[in-house]
């Protein structure tokens, strides 16, 4: 593994929360943006790498595969490992997806494919239920590899 293949990732929302929680660039706060019912919880911890700029003006958004929950504000070194071409509300809303550079349980994982379960299914299911608790669409239009996840986020790095 080569550090050009790492990037930092703040956590908003960490594995298990049933609260989905978003950086404030204004204040510098992780404030609330929902809370879920039925138990429903995040399946992974979320974040965004900074010094990037998606369509939808936000930083790219990560998800950090992992057993435990990582703390809400942790800045984090990851490893991109895939990314979901993800539509939202009709707008393009692609989400990398990646597993911590210097956990000895991921070493080998270089892909999806890597993984001894696929999490596809699982984030099919995932935002399928976030489309329903937030009353508005999103479709999951597929998953892309290693390199694809690298070249979203260096098309949308900013300085």
């Amino acid at each position: 593994m080569s550090d050009k293949d790492t990037v930092d990732v703040l956590i908003e929302t960490p594995k298990g929360s049933t609260i989905n929680y978003e950086y404030d660039e204004k204040s510098g706060a992780i404030k609330e943006k929902m809370r879920f019912s039925g138990g429903f919880s995040f399946i992974y911890n979320y974040g965004f790498i900074p010094k990037t700029k998606s369509e939808d003006g936000d930083c790219l958004d990560c998800f950090v595969l992992g057993s435990d929950p990582i703390e809400v504000k942790s800045l984090i070194k990851v490893r991109p490992i895939g990314m979901i071409d993800l539509i939202d509300k009709g707008e393009q809303d692609n989400k990398i997806i990646a597993v911590l550079a210097n956990d000895s349980f991921f070493e080998e994982v270089d892909s999806l494919e890597d993984l001894l379960e696929s999490p596809k299914e699982e984030f099919m299911k995932f935002f399928k239920e976030i489309a329903i608790q937030k009353k508005k669409k999103m479709k999951v239009r597929g998953f892309y590899g290693k390199g694809r996840a690298l070249e979203e986020i260096k098309n949308h790095r900013v300085e």
